[in-house]
């Protein structure tokens, strides 16, 4: 998680940085400094994200297969690229922009888990993956000069897979639980937006994606039991966008 702030504030300084060594600023909140954002765009993403999961085992299902397994609370994070696409609108008066974006993200975040700590084989196995995720969002910003500073904030949404698995050789017993589904959840983030020659801009921001907890539940035959498993994830992305903006004003208008 700290390499994953570390490359968003890496990213979202960098338009601030390449728009100051042009020449800013130029003044604040008047009309001829400020480029214009506003209309519809569309654009591409791509970036860097961790995938953040706690799990929890309510009945203390492992007890049935070894009683100082220690393992009914994991927690777990897994990083990886991300790339994809976004559309959105923009209100915009003399320097301050408010705006809708939707995006959806391919995600490589998974992997497996393995915890065994007997000599006997006994082994606990989690598996996670993030199949793709995606967001809806306002955007609320201030134009200084070529630079667009926003905060944003809306519902995020996205496929979650866990899988549970126990191996027992000595009863012997395997037991596995499952859960693939759509999740939801709530998206906050900061960015920073530079209007480039043409309709062309380019953005970085760092968002922090928290979703639903997922409850898990089944029936263990090697414990005769009703188990319950919760699963609370959470997601980091920092990355970087270029989009085009429809229309027939430039993003860009000259300012010197």
């Amino acid at each position: 998680m700290r390499r994953t702030l570390s490359i968003a504030m890496l990213i979202v300084g960098f338009g601030a940085s390449a728009a100051y060594a042009d020449g800013m600023p130029r003044g604040f909140g008047t009309g001829p400094a400020c480029a214009q954002f506003g209309g519809a765009y569309f654009g591409i993403n791509g970036g860097w994200a961790s995938h953040d999961k706690h799990w929890v085992d309510r009945d203390n299902w492992i007890d049935n297969f070894a009683f100082d397994f220690n393992s009914s609370n994991v927690s777990k994070t897994r990083d990886g690229g991300t790339v994809g696409g976004q559309v959105g609108y923009n209100w915009q008066r003399r320097c301050t922009v408010l705006g809708i974006e939707t995006d959806a993200n391919w995600a490589n975040l998974g992997g497996t888990e393995v915890l065994s700590p007997f000599t006997g084989g006994t082994t606990l196995t989690l598996n996670d993956k993030v199949h793709w995720f995606g967001t809806t969002r306002l955007r609320a910003g201030v134009v200084v000069d070529n630079l667009m500073l926003y905060v944003t904030g809306g519902l995020a949404y996205a496929s979650i897979k866990h899988d549970f698995r126990i191996v027992d050789p000595a009863i012997p017993a395997t037991e596995r639980f499952s859960t693939d589904n759509s999740r939801w959840g709530t998206a906050l983030g900061v960015g920073a937006e530079w209007a480039l020659s043409g309709n062309w801009t380019f953005k970085g921001e760092a968002l922090y994606l928290k979703f639903e907890e997922d409850r898990t539940s089944g029936s263990s035959l090697a414990g005769n039991q009703i188990v319950h498993f919760d699963t609370q994830d959470s997601i980091w992305v920092a990355r970087v966008g270029l989009n085009y903006k429809l229309g027939g004003d430039c993003c860009a208008r000259p300012l010197k």
